[in-house]
């Protein structure tokens, strides 16, 4: 069996080792990747200004079980050490208040970190609990979920803000866009569950170099092959069960299947015969600065900044980065402008964080950092048809359960695996 796997992001990585460590048969397996390095979201940007950064920023959750079978996979003598786990804390008028995760079962991990919580106010604390059970519990409710979450805003104003900015984060939209079922996911995985399925982590170097280096490596021992700056500029579907490509370079190359982790509207303009997707898709954007600082008061960890449009600063020693999620709304400024609006936000809402520590920064624009659409229960794998069921699809986008992050991007690469090998195993189905 013969496959083309086009995008070089996670999804397609996670496709690749799937299939070529669990297939029954020999599979060849070519990735094609327009841009000059693997990795999509989490690729490593060499500045000039700052060093080595992660193109967009990711945390890892503990609840990521599938990401860390990836790494197993890739690094056999990976563990969760090689990550540093990320306390987390809310700054609100210049106050900071840690949000901590005591090292116990649930749900006495969530209960005493509740406890300990001065960011909530007593009424909040039981308010926030009782919403987490319910929505736990309940599958199907008739409350929207700004209902379920967003409450009266002199009584419960810091559980708001809390859920405003930990869903944005989460999902990188509106509260009015995210499914419930989405967030049912995360109630379970995160507040509902082991205490290390609540932590977050970061890799002690880049993103690409725990996930896309040793893919490298790995790869050259199971014969997959990579084409760096190959861009697709037509998939052809043949009457003889076969799929043709064209690569930019002149080369036309036939195969039995054709795996897509490129966002569903470049790959309906690939399409010969042509297909429409039911589904209008649109990005949605996200803003991250990365600054090089003389010094800094604040630890190292997450700082989500209540009652601002700057979401969250990362601090890693003397390096931070601001993330603003779904930043539509400013991703067209010029960067001095933007650099100027985010520090005057900075310094008004976090002192510890002063305009004249900064040595150097690198703005990054990610103008399609996650995938919506205005239906949402369209499986895509499932209304393709004869000749297209020869074409398969992964990536975060893909999976409509769970929020677009590492762990989706990794889960869907073995979903459309599994599928691959039990084609292998009955070719008449």
């Amino acid at each position: 069996m013969e496959i083309a796997i086009i995008g070089g992001g996670l999804s397609a990585l996670s496709a690749a080792m799937e299939i070529s460590t669990n297939a029954t048969n020999p599979v060849k397996i070519h990735i094609f990747e327009k841009k000059s390095q693997l990795g999509g979201r989490i690729m490593e940007i060499n500045s000039a200004k700052i060093g080595k950064v992660d193109f967009g920023q990711h945390l890892i959750s503990g609840a990521y079980h599938n990401t860390f079978s990836y790494l197993k996979k890739v690094q056999p003598n990976f563990s969760i050490n090689d990550l540093v786990e990320q306390k987390m804390y809310f700054i609100r008028d210049n106050e900071i208040f840690p949000f901590k995760n005591p090292q116990f079962i649930f749900p006495i991990n969530s209960i005493l970190g509740l406890i300990s919580n001065k960011f909530f106010t007593f009424a909040e604390k039981l308010k926030f609990l009782e919403q987490i059970i319910y929505i736990k519990k309940t599958k199907h409710s008739q409350k929207t979920i700004s209902e379920l979450l967003i409450l009266e805003e002199t009584k419960f104003k810091n559980l708001n803000n809390f859920w405003k900015k930990f869903l944005l984060s989460v999902f990188n939209t509106e509260i009015e866009n995210i499914e419930k079922n989405q967030l049912q996911y995360v109630i379970k995985n995160i507040f509902c569950s082991s205490s290390r399925n609540s932590r977050f982590y970061l890799p002690k170097s880049t993103l690409a170099k725990l996930f896309v280096h040793p893919f490298w490596e790995k790869s050259k021992q199971l014969g997959i092959e990579i084409f760096l700056k190959s861009k697709i500029s037509r998939i052809s579907f043949l009457e003889n069960d076969k799929v043709e490509i064209d690569v930019n370079n002149g080369n036309t190359i036939s195969y039995d299947y054709v795996i897509s982790t490129i966002q569903p509207n470049e790959i309906e303009k690939l399409l010969h015969p042509k297909i429409n997707f039911p589904n209008k898709w649109k990005g949605n954007t996200i803003l991250t600065i990365n600054f090089k600082l003389k010094k800094i008061s604040l630890k190292n960890g997450l700082f989500a900044i209540t009652d601002s449009f700057i979401d969250w600063i990362f601090i890693d020693k003397l390096r931070a980065t601001i993330v603003i999620s779904n930043s539509q709304d400013i991703q067209n400024f010029q960067n001095n402008d933007l650099i100027e609006i985010i520090l005057q936000e900075i310094n008004k809402k976090c002192y510890s964080f002063s305009i004249g520590n900064v040595v150097s920064l690198e703005v990054l624009k990610i103008i399609k950092a996650t995938m919506s659409s205005d239906n949402l229960i369209i499986n895509l794998q499932e209304i393709t048809s004869f000749p297209y069921n020869r074409l398969l699809f992964a990536g975060d986008w893909t999976i409509l359960e769970i929020p677009q992050t590492i762990e989706s991007a990794i889960l869907s690469g073995k979903i459309v695996s599994e599928r691959i090998i039990k084609i292998q195993q009955n070719p008449k189905r």
